[in-house]
């Protein structure tokens, strides 16, 4: 498990997300909100901490990796429907911006977590490989 390069792609996605948001202050000001910012960071903390709970899943049984796979899953949905909910009930003239912008980043921070989980599982399954052959051979 190769976490510092995971985590060194988390922080070149973060600073893509971080320049993004002062671009729209920068050149679109009437339509930024101080809280794209704290969605670059909530995001990176959210994914960082998955891959970590779902990586160390992974060296365990495989049983064990899906049903913690889809809790952890669950529980993120849940806390996504949870922030959500509260910046709308408490922001409500913002609402709409604030939701455009956190699906954006549910879905660029989403797709980073699948590619990379995928990269860890396949290098999972070569090294399995790999020692079975040492095994046989």
């Amino acid at each position: 498990m190769n976490l510092k390069k995971y985590y060194t792609h988390l922080g070149i996605l973060s600073a893509l997300g971080l320049i993004a948001t002062l671009g729209v202050f920068l050149f679109a000001r009437p339509s930024y909100l101080v809280a794209m910012t704290l969605l670059v960071l909530y995001f990176a903390i959210i994914t960082a901490l998955q891959h970590n709970i779902i990586a160390k899943a992974l060296m365990k049984d495989p049983r064990d990796f899906i049903k913690i796979f889809f809790g952890v899953t669950v529980g993120i949905l849940m806390l996504h429907l949870v922030v959500l909910f509260v910046y709308m009930y408490t922001h409500l003239q913002q609402a709409k911006l604030f939701t455009i912008t956190f699906l954006i980043a549910y879905v660029v921070f989403t797709t980073f977590e699948v590619i990379e989980l995928l990269a860890l599982i396949r290098s999972q399954s070569k090294e399995k490989k790999d020692e079975q052959n040492n095994i046989q051979g």
